[in-house]
C-alpha cells in the first residue's frame, strides 16, 4: 500500500516529465510543500496503530472500533485547517526570489491537490485499523488499483484527450485528487460490508464522539507530528535550498527524489507491523519478545534496501532518463545530476530504514515525546546546518544538500538507537508494569 503513494507520484512526474521542465519543477515544490503538511499531520493518526495493538494485546475489541471511529472524527476536525494552509501555503516562494513561471504552476498544482488531504488522513486512520488487526492485504489491493486509474486520468488532464482540455500541471493535480477520493471510499465500503470486519462492527457507533479517546490519540499523535515535522523540516529546508541552486537543481532533485521515496516508503509497510508487535509484546510485558522483533525487523529492513541500492549504484543515468524526456530543456544536464543523486541514495537509505524501524517501535511503546525531541536535533538542526555548509560553503550545489540530509539522518539514528536501548533495559530490569487503559466498559 505504501508503494502506491511514490507509484502516483511517479505517473505524475512521467506524464509532467514529457510536458515540461517548467512542469517538473513546480511538480517538484508542490509535493514537498504537500508532504511537509500533510506528512506532520498525518503523525496524529499513526497513534491509531500503536493503541489498537495494545488494546488487542488486552483483549479490548470495542475498545479498537471507537479508535478508529474517534481518528476519523479527528480527521474530520483537521481537514478544513489543514486545506486552507495547503491552498495558500505556496505563496511563500514569492519571497525567495524563485522562477516566477515555477511558482505560478505550483500554486495551479495546490490549489486543486490541497482537497487531497482529507481522503488521505482518513486512509491513514483505517490503514491503521488494517495493520493493527494484520489485515494489510485490503489498503494494498485497493491502493494498487489507483496507480493504472491514475495513469488514464493523468494522460487524459494533462495532455487534453477524449474531448477535455489540455490542463497541464492542474491536471494532474485533479486526476490524483480524484482518485484520492475513490479510494477512500471504496475502503469505507470493504470495512463496513466485508464479513470479516462486519462483525467487529467498526463503524456501528460512527456518530457518537467520544472525547476521552480523541484526546489520547492527540496525546500520543500530536508528540509524533512534531518529531515528523522536524524530520520533513530538514527536506523542506533543504528544497528551498535547491531552488536557490537552480532551474535544473530543482528538476534533477524531483526526478532523484522518486527514487529514494519509492525505496523508502517500501519500509514503512515494515515499519507499521513493527509498531503493531511492539505494542502487543509490550502490552504484556514480554521484553525478550520486544527485542527480537525489533531486531528482526531491522535485518529485514537492511535486507530490502540491499535490494534497491544494487540498483541505484549499477545503473543511475538509466534510472534518470526514465523520467525525462529527450527533447524537453537542458535534459541532457538534468540527466547528469540527477544520476550522481541517485547514487547517494543507498547510504540515506541505511539510517532512513534503521531510524523508522527504532521510531516504529519506539511508538509501539508509546514513547513518542523523547524522539519527537531527538528528530529536532538530529534532523532540523544538524541536517539542516550540515546542508548549508556542504552547498554553498563547499559550494557542492545539490548533492550538498542530500549530503547534508544523510548527516542529519545519521545523527538522529544514533540518538534513536540509544534511546531504545536504554529504555529496553529500564524496562526489563524493572519488569516495569505498565498502566491500563482507560475504562471504557468494553472488555470482552
Amino acid at each position: 500500500a505504501y508503494l502506491s503513494k511514490p507509484a502516483l507520484l511517479a505517473t505524475d512526474i512521467y506524464f509532467i516529465g514529457q510536458f515540461s521542465t517548467t512542469g517538473l519543477a513546480a511538480l517538484s515544490l508542490a509535493s514537498v510543500l504537500f508532504l511537509m503538511v500533510f506528512l506532520p499531520a498525518m503523525g496524529v493518526f499513526y497513534a491509531i496503530t500503536p493503541l489498537a495493538g495494545q488494546a488487542l494485546g488486552k483483549h479490548q475489541f470495542k475498545r479498537v472500533a471507537h479508535l478508529t471511529c474517534a481518528g476519523l472524527h479527528v480527521a474530520v476536525g483537521f481537514a478544513v485547517p489543514i486545506t486552507l494552509l495547503l491552498f495558500f501555503i505556496s505563496t511563500v516562494f514569492h519571497f525567495f526570489g524563485m522562477d516566477k513561471d515555477v511558482v505560478a504552476q505550483t500554486q495551479s498544482y495546490m490549489h486543486i491537490f490541497a482537497f487531497s488531504f482529507f481522503p488521505q488522513t482518513c486512509f491513514v486512520v483505517l490503514r491503521g485499523l488494517m495493520v493493527a488487526l494484520g489485515r494489510t492485504m485490503l489498503p494494498m489491493v485497493i491502493m494498487l488499483g489507483t496507480i493504472p486509474l491514475n495513469a488514464v486520468l493523468d494522460y487524459i488532464f494533462i495532455f487534453g484527450h477524449f474531448g477535455f482540455p489540455a490542463m497541464g500541471l492542474w491536471g494532474a493535480g485533479l486526476a490524483t485528487t480524484l482518485v484520492n477520493f475513490i479510494s477512500l471510499a471504496v475502503f469505507i465500503l470493504a470495512v463496513a460490508y466485508t464479513p470479516f470486519f462486519r462483525k467487529h462492527k467498526i463503524f456501528a457507533q460512527w456518530y457518537k464522539i467520544r472525547p476521552m479517546i480523541c484526546r489520547e490519540i492527540l496525546k500520543l499523535g500530536l508528540p509524533i507530528s512534531l518529531g515528523r515535522l522536524f524530520e520533513e523540516g530538514m527536506f523542506f529546508v533543504g528544497v528551498f535550498m535547491i531552488g536557490l541552486v537552480g532551474l535544473i537543481g530543482q528538476a534533477a532533485h524531483q526526478t532523484a527524489f522518486i527514487f529514494a521515496v519509492f525505496a523508502f516508503l517500501m519500509i514503512l509497510g515494515l515499519a507499521d507491523a513493527t509498531t503493531s508487535r511492539v505494542a502487543r509484546v509490550y502490552a504484556q510485558k514480554d521484553w525478550a519478545g520486544l527485542y527480537r522483533v525489533v531486531y528482526c525487523n531491522l535485518l529485514l529492513g537492511w535486507g530490502m534496501i540491499a535490494v534497491f541500492s544494487l540498483f541505484y549504484l549499477t545503473m543511475p543515468n538509466f534510472l534518470a532518463s526514465l523520467f525525462i524526456a529527450a527533447d524537453i530543456d537542458h535534459a541532457d544536464k538534468v540527466r547528469h545530476q540527477a544520476a550522481i543523486l541517485i547514487q547517494i541514495i543507498p547510504i540515506s537509505l541505511f539510517f532512513d530504514v534503521t531510524f523508522t524501524i527504532l521510531t516504529f517501535a519506539l511508538r509501539g511503546m508509546s514513547d513518542t515525546r523523547i524522539p519527537m525531541v531527538l528528530a529536532g536535533v538530529g534532523s532540523l538542526l544538524i541536517g539542516n546546518l550540515a546542508a548549508l555548509i556542504l552547498a554553498f560553503g563547499l559550494e557542492m550545489g545539490v548533492a550538498g544538500v542530500w549530503w547534508g540530509w544523510v548527516v542529519g539522518l545519521g545523527s538522529l539514528t544514533v540518538f534513536l538507537a540509544a534511546r531504545f536501548v536504554w529504555l529496553h533495559q529500564t524496562y526489563a530490569r524493572q519488569n516495569i508494569n505498565l498502566p491500563d487503559s482507560p475504562p471504557l466498559g468494553d472488555k470482552v
